[in-house]
C-alpha cells in the first residue's frame, strides 16, 4: 500500500474577493472582480484541500477533485470543522469488512483501544520529561478491564497531564496564562492553538485512512457518532504528544505575537488572526513535513507508517499493532 505523502495539502485562507475555480487540470484562487489569477495548482501535485472560512467556488471544482480523489475539508474562521467532500479512493470491500470485524468483536476491539491509549500516555510522559517537568501520568493499566472503564481511565491521564502545564508552568510566556485545558469555546490562545493543531491533524489522518483504505467513521477507542470520523479521533491520541510539544515551543519561543496574532470573537471563543495564520502555516507545514520523529521520517510519513502497520495487523500479515512511540 502507498500513500502518497509526498503530496501536499493545499490550504486556502478564505478572502472576500476570492474565488476558486477550476482551469483545465489546475485548481486556480482568482479575484472575483478582475479574475486576476492570484494563485494556481495543479490537481496531480495535491493530496487534499482544507479551505477555512467562507469561499465562493464554481461548482466544476468537485469534477476536477472527483478525478483526481482530492478530498476537499471545511473548517470556520475559527477553525472549527465543518464538513468534507470525499470521493472513491478504494474498492477494497475486504478490508473494510475485516475493520467492522473487529469493531463488533468486544475484545479485539478493547485490545486495539487500549493501544491507542497506551502510546497517548507515553508520547505525553516523553513531552513531560522533554521539557524538564517534574509530574509523570499515572500509565497503570492493570485496573483496566473494559472499554468503559479505559475511556474513564484516558479522560483522568488528561485533566493529570494538563494540571502538570499548569502546575509546573510549562507556558514560559509572561503574556500567558494556563488555566486548565478548554476546548469548546477555546478562550485564551494556548487552548486555541491546541484545538486549531488537531483539527488539522484530524484532517492529515482522516485523508490518510481514506486512502488506505479504511472506513474513517468506524473507530475503537472513541464512540461512533453521526458525521463524525471517529477513527480519525483514535489516531490522533498517538500524536497528541508532538503535537502538544509543537504548540508549547511556539509560545515559549513567542513565535507569534499574543496581540496582534490572535483575535477574540463575540462569543468569547479565541482564534488566529490574518497575521496569525500567515505566521503560523508555514510552522505547520514544516512541523508536518520536515521535522524528524521516526528515524528518517517526518510526522506525515510516520502516520503513514503506523496506518499501513494497523492495516497489515487488520489483515493478518504482523501478530501485533505497535504505533508510534517518541524518541526520549
Amino acid at each position: 500500500m502507498t500513500i502518497l505523502t509526498e503530496k501536499p495539502t493545499l490550504f486556502v485562507i478564505a478572502k472576500n474577493d476570492d474565488l476558486l475555480k477550476k482551469h483545465g487540470e489546475s485548481f486556480q484562487i482568482r479575484d472575483k472582480e478582475t479574475s486576476e489569477i492570484k494563485k494556481s495548482f495543479p490537481a496531480l501535485g495535491i493530496r487534499d484541500i482544507m479551505i477555512y472560512g467562507k469561499l465562493d467556488f464554481e461548482a466544476d471544482i468537485f469534477d476536477l477533485a472527483e478525478k483526481n480523489s482530492i478530498p476537499i475539508h471545511f473548517l470556520s474562521t475559527g477553525g472549527k470543522f465543518r464538513g468534507s467532500v470525499i470521493f472513491d479512493f478504494t474498492k477494497n470491500v475486504f478490508l473494510r469488512s475485516t475493520q467492522f470485524k473487529f469493531h463488533f468483536d468486544e475484545e479485539k476491539k478493547f485490545f486495539l483501544a487500549q493501544k491507542f491509549v497506551k502510546a497517548k500516555i507515553e508520547n505525553q510522559n516523553i513531552v513531560l520529561q522533554k521539557i524538564r517537568a517534574q509530574a509523570r501520568i499515572d500509565a497503570d493499566f492493570a485496573h483496566i478491564t473494559n472499554l468503559e472503564q479505559l475511556r474513564g481511565f484516558e479522560g483522568s491521564t488528561a485533566r493529570q497531564y494538563f494540571q502538570a502545564w499548569q502546575k509546573e508552568n510549562l507556558i514560559k510566556n509572561p503574556e500567558l496564562e494556563f488555566a486548565g485545558r478548554k476546548k469548546f469555546p477555546a478562550t485564551d490562545p494556548i487552548n486555541s492553538l491546541l484545538s486549531f493543531c488537531f483539527t488539522l491533524l484530524h484532517g492529515e489522518i482522516h485523508t490518510q485512512l481514506l486512502i488506505a483504505g479504511l472506513d474513517p467513521f468506524v473507530a475503537f477507542l472513541h464512540e461512533q457518532s453521526y458525521g463524525h470520523a471517529s477513527l480519525a479521533s483514535d489516531f490522533i491520541e498517538i500524536f497528541r504528544g508532538p503535537v502538544e510539544h509543537f504548540v508549547l515551543k511556539i509560545f515559549n519561543r513567542k513565535e507569534l505575537d499574543i496581540k496582534d496574532d490572535f483575535e477574540k470573537e463575540s462569543t468569547g471563543s479565541v482564534k488566529l488572526s490574518k497575521s496569525g495564520f500567515q505566521k503560523f502555516f508555514p510552522k505547520w507545514i514544516e512541523f508536518l513535513r520536515k521535522e524528524e520523529f521516526f528515524g528518517e521520517k517526518n510526522l506525515t510519513q510516520t502516520i503513514e507508517r503506523d496506518i499501513r502497520k494497523f492495516v497489515h495487523f487488520l489483515n493478518g500479515d504482523e501478530d501485533d499493532f505497535q504505533p508510534f512511540i517518541w524518541k526520549k
